[in-house]
Parts: C-alpha cells; sequence; structure tokens
C-alpha cells in the first residue's frame, strides 16, 4: 500500500494559487471566489465584531487577505517539499549500505528470439512525480479554463439576449409611431 503524502499539501498550494490568481485578475467581478470569501470575512467579522467600522479597516480585504494567501501558500509548499526530503531520505539507500551490497553476478546473455514467436509485452504507462504534477495543473488548467469559458458563455448570452430586447422594443415602438402616424394621416 504507497502512503500518499504530498497530495494534501499540494492541492491546498494550487487552491491558494487560484484564489491568489482570481484576486490579481478576476476581483473585481461579482462572480470572482475571492470576491465571495472576502463578503464571508466581512460577514465574520461582523458577526464577532459589533463596532468594526469598514472605513477603518480597508485594509483587510486589500493588504491582509492576499498577504496571507500568499504566506500560506508558501508555507504549504516549505512543508511539502520538507516532508517529500524526509520521504526521499527513508527511500534511498545511504552510501554504507550501497557499499556493503554484494556485486551480482554476470548473467549470460539471452538467446535471441524470433519476433514471431515472441509474446507480445504490454508496458504500463507510469508516470513519476514530474508527469503527475504536469498532469495535475495540466488538469486544473483546464477545468479553470472550461469554467471561465462557461461563465463567459452565460454572460456574454445574457448580454446579447438583452441587447437583442432593448432593439427589438425600440423597433417596435418605433414602428407604432410610423403606424399612429399614418393612421392619423388618413
Amino acid at each position: 500500500m504507497v502512503i500518499r503524502r504530498l497530495i494534501a499539501p499540494t492541492a491546498i498550494t494550487l487552491v491558494m494559487f487560484g484564489l491568489w490568481m482570481d484576486y490579481l485578475f478576476f476581483s473585481d467581478y461579482p462572480w470572482s471566489a475571492v470576491n465571495l470569501l472576502s463578503k464571508f470575512l466581512v460577514i465574520l467579522i461582523n458577526i464577532f465584531e459589533p463596532l468594526f467600522d469598514p472605513a477603518l479597516y480597508w485594509w483587510v480585504g486589500e493588504i491582509v487577505v492576499p498577504v496571507v494567501m500568499i504566506f500560506c501558500a508558501l508555507v504549504l509548499l516549505y512543508i511539502s517539499v520538507a516532508k517529500a526530503k524526509v520521504a526521499m531520505t527513508k527511500a534511498t539507500l545511504s552510501v554504507d549500505d550501497i557499499v556493503s551490497l554484494p556485486m551480482p553476478k554476470p548473467t549470460p546473455p539471452p538467446a535471441p528470439v524470433e519476433e514471431s514467436a515472441a509474446p507480445a509485452v504490454s508496458k504500463s504507462w507510469k508516470l513519476g512525480l514530474v508527469g503527475k504534477l504536469a498532469a495535475s495543473f495540466g488538469t486544473l488548467a483546464l477545468l479553470f479554463g472550461v469554467a471561465a469559458s462557461i461563465i463567459v458563455y452565460t454572460r456574454a448570452s445574457d448580454a446579447f439576449e438583452a441587447e437583442i430586447k432593448r432593439r427589438a422594443t425600440l423597433f417596435v415602438v418605433g414602428l407604432s409611431d410610423v403606424a399612429a402616424r399614418y393612421a392619423t394621416a388618413q
């Protein structure tokens, strides 16, 4: 059984990095995760501190939240690297163990096998740590792109629909004005 120790700190670090990027690029939008979290933080502060005046504490949302997110991401990254180093030292042999290992005996080369008689060998596709991290980042980037595309599509379709309705209303009002003038003229 393999114990996966780096998944939780890596996931938390990715979430913190994503929140930081959301703060940098999308904090002006109402659907921003950082905007939602800052509103939640303000609600919690209002619950536990009745004398809270937002004019005096503007720096909570503007400075403290991003700095705390970056600090937490760096701490989690440091913890995951430290745990990886400890795991690597436990998993690798020391120099004394390598020296004391017996030398392997040379084996004669295997006899050549005809290609038609050899059974098909299926190689399993294994990813190393770098491959797993790249796949994780790629998957997160793909999910973020899909989510951003869905949000942009829904916002754009709502805006287009509202503009079409506005233009249709203007056209109907203009047409009714022309029809009213034509009816009074006859």
